[in-house]
């Protein structure tokens, strides 16, 4: 019994670890709206669009008949959908004007995710600008190279002032001239979003698709209403601009974060489901423990019963010894739920493993559960006759 207590202690600490990991995940910023928005790949047929101005004429033909289709809001092109390789993506730095020749400066600082996109794409994507602009259709090839950047790129590399107007040079996807890499001019800030993985976020860089040779996959829609309704729209308007044109399978931006949540859902679902075996059978140790020390101890009920004891004594007497034992139970659980919950980190995300509260109150919960499942069983004795009793032997 004590081993159970132990057990389903460690258990539902687990179990409670992990829901409240995928609560505050469900519920965190992801620095994007998912809501009434589709997604679907479109890699250019390489026999027809082999050179970069055939794939760009390709895409703006292509966002131009989509976002006529009545019910469309916003449209726009991207490199990588968020979550769509996990930790793979393309990643570059940063040199600032001002830095010294050779690179050291660029090389000490953290990389940056790289985002080559079209016009329309943030607003597709429910991305919020925080200052300045994003990319218009005067950002082409021979305009002047610009930029956007994350929030957290513009805190880190000029704090307490403003990232617009600055000029960067973007290792990875810099505009190249006969001089070699050129100055990109940052238009504007946007919100950081969560781009790789769902658990945390990056700093990024958004670069405009029609002034750097970086490959587009996919298409971003918003939608007034559920966007699946457009499907056959869509790959009907792209089959305008190009019948043969291949169209990837439409996803809306809710299914792919529920997909990026599933195994968190998994992990959550399956600790919970342990923790309530292992309660319920500590629940029913405890009562199976006192309802036979109310069978063995029938006479001296009767006994006590006949010469006044309460109820509240009765009931004492017979779960006192099995819940002294589920109180040992809970400490050895305790012990053994804080040395589980440190192997957990690895998969918690805002809870500390080690949360004195969260580790305290499970344990009592489990507690008071096998705490009711004893007294009920320990009231048979309450009702016991002290006539009968006394004749029982």
């Amino acid at each position: 019994m004590i081993g159970e207590v132990a057990l389903a202690i460690v258990l539902v600490v687990a179990a409670g670890l992990l829901t409240v990991s995928y609560l505050h995940l469900s519920r965190t910023d992801l620095g994007f709206r998912p809501a009434n928005a589709v997604s679907f790949g479109l890699a250019p047929r390489t026999d027809a669009y082999s050179s970069m101005d055939a794939r760009r004429r390709l895409y703006r033909r292509v966002l131009e008949r989509v976002r006529a289709v009545p019910g469309v809001q916003a449209a726009g092109g991207v490199h990588l959908m968020p979550f769509q390789l996990g930790l793979v993506g393309s990643d570059g730095g940063l040199i600032l004007e001002g830095d010294p020749p050779g690179g050291e400066a660029m090389r000490r600082r953290p990389g940056v995710g790289l985002q080559s996109v079209t016009p329309g794409y943030f607003r597709a994507m429910g991305i919020r600008l925080i200052e300045g602009r994003v990319f218009s259709a005067r950002d082409d090839a021979d305009a002047p190279g610009v930029v956007l950047v994350g929030e957290s790129v513009a805190r880190q590399l000029w704090p307490g002032d403003t990232a617009l107007g600055k000029r960067v040079v973007v290792a990875g996807a810099a505009i190249e001239t006969a001089d070699g890499p050129t100055w990109q001019t940052v238009v504007g800030v946007v919100a950081d979003t969560r781009h790789r993985v769902i658990s945390s976020d990056r700093l990024e860089v958004y670069v405009p698709f029609a002034q750097i040779p970086m490959m587009l996959g996919h298409v971003v829609v918003r939608t007034e209403r559920d966007p699946l309704v457009l499907a056959s729209a869509l790959r009907d308007a792209v089959a305008t601009v190009d019948p043969l044109q291949r169209v990837g399978p439409l996803t809306t931006l809710d299914d792919l974060v529920s997909s990026t949540q599933r195994p968190w859902r998994f992990n959550m679902a399956l600790a919970v489901l342990l923790g309530a075996v292992g309660t319920v059978l500590a629940s029913v140790a405890l009562f199976g423990t006192v309802a036979h020390g109310v069978t063995e101890r029938t006479r001296e009920i009767g006994v006590r019963r006949a010469l006044g004891a309460t109820s509240a004594n009765v009931v004492g007497v017979v779960s006192r010894d099995a819940m002294g034992a589920a109180i040992v139970g809970a400490g050895i659980g305790a012990v053994g739920a804080w040395l589980v919950s440190r192997l957990l980190r690895p998969l918690l995300f805002g809870v500390t493993p080690n949360d004195p509260w969260t580790l305290g109150g499970l344990a009592v919960s489990v507690l008071l559960v096998c705490a009711v499942a004893a007294l009920f069983a320990a009231w048979r004795a309450v009702r016991i006759e002290p006539s009968l009793a006394l004749r029982s032997e």
